[in-house]
């Protein structure tokens, strides 16, 4: 890799200006001795040989990565003195120590929390959204993301990394299945997983109000049961019937602040319901709306009783 050294360089006394000499490798101290030493003998160096010593340096260091001799190299020259500090077994256990391999597929900053999502592929035809969502089990959904190229996915994005291994777990031990058939599971690559960051003001509101997916929808009016009820007698359903609330309404509505994955009715006394919709972010944001005043086009929301409710998903998993 570096030039061989003549005898002629070698016999004279190390310089001065560099009191680590004597623990410094042979390596580096060849080096030392070759370099310049004037702004002349730099100009008459050539560029072309600089660049080429560097680079097959370089691709030295990187295949070699495992069979190096002696590791010790590869340290900067400023750890190099604190050896003869720390005692002979410093020395040892930095010449025994293994190099690190680098990942080259994932960027060195790669953290735990950030495998929070997982996803779903192999997914039945026959079976929607809804579907594939409500069998989902292992802790709170920060977003549901649906997508078909090259095939149909469906991408679960958990608010913690706990909740997302449960329900790996979950899922490859073949629990959870739809229609009968078990989709494949895995980890969201992290290069999509860092575009799809949580939100400040989505974890205010999960910590202030605790906000999740779902809202809970109550009419102001009241279903009353008839006073005529009798045990003999088939109860008349048609005084149960809420008139003037149109469910396919109130879906084209919500859709106005995102995608609304499934609405479900809410067994109580009142005309309740409950709207599901993809992500958080999104209920936080027709919260905000639905409760303002000055909300012409959807006025009538003001007098309701709208409120957070559980996500079906926070649920611990079961293992067998």
């Amino acid at each position: 890799m570096f030039h061989s050294v003549s005898t002629a360089q070698t016999s004279f006394d190390p310089p001065k200006e560099n009191p680590n000499y004597e623990t410094m490798p042979a390596r580096f101290w060849s080096h030392y001795q070759r370099r310049p030493k004037s702004p002349k003998q730099l100009h008459s160096t050539g560029r072309k040989h600089l660049m080429k010593e560097y680079i097959t340096d370089q691709l030295e260091r990187f295949h070699l990565k495992s069979s190096r001799a002696n590791p010790i190299y590869d340290l900067p020259l400023g750890v190099l003195p604190g050896l003869t500090l720390n005692g002979e077994g410093a020395e040892r256990r930095l010449l025994e120590r293994k190099p690190r391999v680098r990942n080259l597929t994932r960027p060195f900053f790669v953290r735990d929390y950030n495998l929070r999502a997982v996803t779903l592929t192999s997914l039945p035809h026959d079976v929607s959204l809804a579907d594939i969502v409500s069998l989902v089990r292992g802790g709170q959904l920060d977003k549901v993301i649906e997508g078909d190229v090259p095939e149909r996915f469906v991408q679960l994005h958990f608010f913690y990394r706990t909740s997302a291994e449960e329900f790996f777990r979950y899922a490859k031990c073949g629990l959870y299945s739809i229609n009968g058939k078990r989709p494949i599971v895995k980890w969201l690559p992290f290069e999509i997983a860092m575009r799809c960051p949580v939100q400040e003001y989505v974890m205010e509101a999960v910590n202030k109000s605790r906000a999740t997916r779902v809202i809970r929808m109550t009419a102001s009016d009241t279903v009353h049961a008839s006073a005529d009820y009798s045990r003999r007698h088939v109860q008349d359903t048609a005084s149960l019937f809420a008139k003037g609330y149109d469910v396919g309404q109130i879906r084209t509505e919500m859709s106005q602040f995102g995608k609304v994955i499934e609405i479900k009715p809410y067994i109580t006394n009142t005309w309740t319901i409950t709207v599901h919709f993809s992500s958080v972010s999104e209920l936080v944001i027709a919260m905000k709306s639905l409760t303002l005043l000055s909300l012409c086009h959807l006025h009538k929301y003001k007098w309701w009783k709208l409120q957070y409710d559980k996500d079906p998903a926070d649920v611990p998993c079961y293992m067998v």
